[in-house]
């Protein structure tokens, strides 16, 4: 069996539209003088079928056999030379028009082809950004985790049981912005920490406990209201809301649940026991009270001063002869007739 490799569509119309030889174009034309009749405008014969047989070579040979087997029947005299490249176009053009989808579907194919493997080297490239991101990212956290690490392990040391607990200051730094503000300055708690002031030991001790409030109700470990209580309880009894929340910790999770803006208001009082300061847009209850009850004071003297005022006024209104009541508003005008 021999081994028959075909040729595709494009090559088969490619090696279709070839033109002929110069010999297949003059046989052509010399069938053509052979089956009509030469008209007498016609002088030079052989000149003429010369330059019909050189605009003709340009086509393939089926087409011009095609093209002279259809103009003989049809044509009495000689055709021109125009006629005959006419017939040879009409003939020629399906071939062409096939062709030229074929070219088509080709560079489409191509194109799709090109585009596809852009977007896939695009998608590889985001691919390779985003994990030359995450790997990034997780070094930037391993390296704030072992920054954070090297403050506690130093605080443990030099503040003994008033320190940090282990994984405080993690807890902390994830509830707390790390600056906060003291007599009016920024500074930041962590290095505070790092120095060994005791107030930043307190508040990294409590802002600690308190995150571990906010991960229990967001876990479904406990309800929001006993989140709130428990950090109600952070300024006063440290040691009670520790054992509790250690307590809380060992139950299962389960829906958690979102806290409430109080419990936020009770880590501003937790910045007020630190010796921080606490933004003028937040109000605790007991300061407005203290500020209206204030206000009262400060508002009575004048109370005290207006009863005697009007009490003086009445007096010497009612010493006025004539005057037994007090004036009304005037009349209004009578119309006149």
């Amino acid at each position: 069996m021999t081994n028959v490799v075909p040729f595709d569509s494009k090559k088969r119309l490619e090696v279709s539209l070839q033109p002929a030889d110069l010999s297949v174009a003059q046989a052509a034309v010399a069938a053509l003088v052979k089956g009509t009749q030469i008209p007498p405008s016609i002088e030079d014969l052989p000149a003429y079928k010369k330059t019909m047989a050189e605009f003709l070579a340009r086509y393939p040979a089926d087409v011009l056999l095609e093209a002279v087997n259809e103009a003989i029947p049809n044509h009495k005299w000689l055709p021109g030379t125009n006629e005959m490249i006419k017939l040879c176009e009409r003939l020629i053009a399906p071939r062409r028009a096939e062709l030229d989808a074929l070219k088509w579907a080709e560079d489409y194919e191509r194109r799709a082809a090109a585009e596809r493997a852009a977007r896939r080297a695009e998608r590889e490239q985001l691919q390779a950004e985003r994990e030359r991101d995450a790997q990034a990212q997780r070094a930037r956290r391993e390296a704030k985790i072992r920054w954070l690490q090297g403050i506690e392990d130093r605080a443990r040391r030099r503040f003994g049981d008033a320190g940090p607990l282990e994984g405080d200051v993690a807890l902390a730094d994830s509830i707390s912005n790390s600056l906060v503000s003291r007599a009016g300055s920024r500074i930041a708690w962590h290095a505070a920490l790092d120095r060994s002031e005791e107030w930043a030991a307190k508040f990294c001790r409590l802002m600690a406990l308190a995150a571990r409030i906010r991960d229990a109700v967001q876990e479904g470990r406990a309800r929001w209201d006993i989140g709130l209580a428990l950090a109600k309880k952070l300024r006063t009894d440290e040691a009670g809301v520790r054992r509790l929340i250690d307590e809380i910790e060992r139950r299962p999770g389960g829906t958690g649940e979102m806290l409430t803006e109080s419990f936020w208001v009770e880590l501003w009082r937790v910045h007020r026991a630190c010796g921080c300061d606490v933004p003028r847009d937040v109000v605790f209850p007991e300061d407005l009270a203290a500020a209206l009850q204030s206000a009262r004071t400060a508002a009575a003297p004048l109370v005290e001063v207006r009863e005697i005022l009007d009490r003086q006024f009445a007096e010497e209104w009612e010493r006025r002869p004539g005057r037994l009541v007090l004036p009304g508003p005037p009349e209004p005008a009578k119309e006149q007739q």
